[in-house]
């Protein structure tokens, strides 16, 4: 169950993943005590899928059991640094949110897996955390890493490239690039339409970004046209817990 909530949260079916993975967690429950390691990457699928709902507060009520569980290995680290990195973050606890994505590369990079797709993801948080500390240079320099990661590892997902393709070209924005900008961002929006799955916010959020880099390098035309596709979208469904779309960072998949 638990491996098949993975997926589905890996394939964007969050609210199916979210019903899985409880039934692993409720299922483990009944036969292992509540700090047992076993546990640990079930609750972690729970949280990450709740937290990528956007259901901020059940998400950290379950990832408080990750943290009363006792790691061992570098891949249990990562997995619970992870997590604390992105809820901090949806705090705007930079700081700290920092630390604990530097811990989860270096566990990663300790069990062997610092070039894999879960790294590049940490990398690209680690980036978007930068951007709002006003820290340039680290932060490209973190989204270029994650970049080449996600150019070569073979666990890569299309989205995750599309996230550090509109983190990377949101830098380039701050830093009135705008040129730069319209190139990372249209080449994330291009990856996106060729997915049959996508994330509605998202998406909304990229072409809104997109609109505006249009404008600024002085094509009103195109920046209609995109405008269009923005009213067709609607309304996001259902209200939630605001997160940044750039923080949505696919937490380490469940192996």
């Amino acid at each position: 169950m638990n491996n098949l909530a993975a997926v589905l949260q890996v394939s964007g079916r969050l609210a199916e993943a979210e019903v899985m993975a409880e039934r692993s967690v409720r299922t483990f429950d009944l036969s292992l005590p509540p700090d047992d390691p076993a546990l640990l990457r079930p609750l972690h699928t729970l949280a990450a899928a709740r937290f990528e709902q956007g259901k901020i507060a059940r998400a950290r009520e379950t990832f408080k059991r990750m943290e009363s569980i006792r790691t061992t290995r570098p891949d249990d680290r990562a997995l619970v640094n992870a997590m604390a990195a992105a809820l901090l973050e949806a705090q705007g606890k930079w700081p700290e949110a920092e630390s604990h994505y530097s811990a989860a590369i270096q566990a990663l990079k300790e069990a062997g897996r610092g070039d894999t797709a879960d790294a590049g993801a940490l990398l690209n948080g680690l980036g978007d955390v930068f951007i709002r500390e006003r820290r340039m240079d680290a932060a490209r320099q973190a989204l270029n890493e994650a970049l080449a990661i996600f150019e070569h590892a073979p666990d890569a997902d299309p989205w995750d490239r599309i996230k550090v393709l509109y983190a990377r070209g949101a830098l380039c924005a701050r830093q009135r690039e705008w040129r730069e900008a319209e190139r990372d961002l249209a080449n994330a929006l291009s990856i996106a339409d060729r997915e049959s799955r996508a994330d509605p916010m998202l998406l909304r959020s990229l072409l809104i970004d997109y609109a505006t880099v249009l404008r600024k390098n002085h094509r009103p035309q195109d920046a209609r046209l995109v405008e269009r596709r923005i009213s067709a979208l609607g309304e996001a469904i259902e209200d939630r817990d605001v997160v940044d779309v750039s923080s949505l960072l696919r937490p380490p998949k469940v192996r």
